[in-house]
């Protein structure tokens, strides 16, 4: 066993860490995070004081939500060379390679290690409104940097005849087909933002324009997979 010890990370603390609750849960304000985590909104203003972090509530948004405990804990900038390899994000896959490319005995076995690299992303079901999680799935590192992905925040949602990839990281409305929360239930609908915070939401049999804060962006389609 390595005798190295395990040093504490430099924790989000105070307003840092309570924004990026807002942030990553997409509520407006304080009181929103207050409703949304039944907790009262006078802890939040003491967290900022007192430039604490709740690790409880780390680990309660990953649990519920899904959303990695690094971005919930550490700032955007957080060396990712300090985390575990599992948790470095796709793009940064290539220069790891490339600085140890002295250690094999070409470029071109350099170059085929990264091509038959992989990723894990998590997959899900999407069942009459329930998105259930199925396991996870590899996907090709080179796909993945290509396409602009992080693994981190790319997720797989398969229904009864198409696969999708999801980003996560895509929460903001502008036009194309996203993964939302309407009232409680998941849907995969086509969206197009609209003057005055509305959003148009098409289905197959029309379609209907919502305020912005009815509904929750779970991420955008940014590669879909039919069946033949």
């Amino acid at each position: 066993m390595s005798n190295d010890n395990i040093k504490a990370f430099h924790y989000l603390k105070g307003s840092a860490f309570t924004n990026n609750l807002k942030l990553q849960t997409q509520c407006k304000d304080y009181i929103e995070l207050s409703n949304l985590l039944n907790v009262p909104k006078s802890t939040f203003s003491t967290w900022n004081a007192h430039g604490r972090t709740s690790h409880e509530l780390i680990v309660r948004l990953h649990l519920a939500l899904g959303i990695p405990i690094k971005h919930l804990a550490l700032p955007k900038d957080y060396p990712h060379t300090d985390l575990h390899p599992s948790l470095w994000e796709s793009h940064e896959f290539i220069p790891r390679i490339q600085d140890q490319a002295g250690f094999y005995h070409s470029q071109t076995e350099t170059r085929q290690i990264y091509q038959h690299a992989t990723v894990i992303l998590q997959r899900f079901s999407l069942r009459h409104g329930d998105l259930i999680s199925t396991g996870e799935s590899p996907y090709a590192a080179q796909r993945m940097h290509e396409l602009r992905l992080k693994a981190a925040s790319t997720i797989e949602v398969e229904t009864s005849d198409t696969i999708y990839l999801i980003d996560q990281n895509t929460q903001d409305i502008v036009s194309g087909t996203y993964l939302i929360d309407m009232d409680g239930k998941i849907i995969l609908h086509t969206v197009q933002r609209l003057p005055e915070q509305y959003i148009r939401v098409v289905f197959p049999d029309g379609a209907v324009t919502i305020e912005t804060g009815k509904v929750r962006i779970l991420g955008r389609v940014v590669l879909t997979i039919k069946r033949s």
